[in-house]
């Protein structure tokens, strides 16, 4: 019983920072693959879909950004994105200017409202005057 009781422990003191927990988890991509594996097993369970968005940063001139930019904007990017989604939703750095995001929704339609958020939040920052977000939305196969 004291092993149960020390585990808990160890996840109280993991999970102190976040106290209370606002907005999604942001994760490493290699947890992120193993959190998709998990999430889509308990979804097919309660009748839920999980959807994946795409959030990828561009210029709107049509130029290359800089990297120092590029990394500047991104951590703001990350910010809207934590803000935006819940706190059960999860979301990764997928490359460097791609944030791939997942979503337990109870019908696919449902990341549309998202999507939506997501771009109010980009042109309520004031980056939008020389960048721009572009989201993909997918589908995941059922895990079965």
């Amino acid at each position: 019983m004291d092993d149960i009781h020390q585990i808990q422990k160890d996840l109280d003191e993991v999970t102190r920072d976040d106290r209370p927990i606002r907005g999604a988890y942001f994760c490493p991509y290699e947890v992120f693959k193993h959190m998709y594996h998990m999430v889509v097993r308990s979804a097919v369970r309660v009748d839920n879909t999980v959807v994946l968005l795409l959030v990828g940063l561009q210029s709107t001139g049509g130029q290359a950004m800089s990297k120092q930019e590029t990394a500047r904007v991104m951590l703001q990017l990350r910010e809207i994105i934590k803000n935006t989604l819940r706190k059960g939703d999860v979301f990764s750095r997928y490359s460097r200017n791609q944030y791939v995001l997942m979503l337990s929704v109870r019908q696919p339609g449902d990341s549309g409202v998202v999507a939506e958020r997501l771009l109010k939040g980009w042109k309520a920052s004031g980056l939008s005057s020389s960048m721009r977000i572009d989201i993909s939305t997918g589908l995941p196969e059922p895990i079965v």
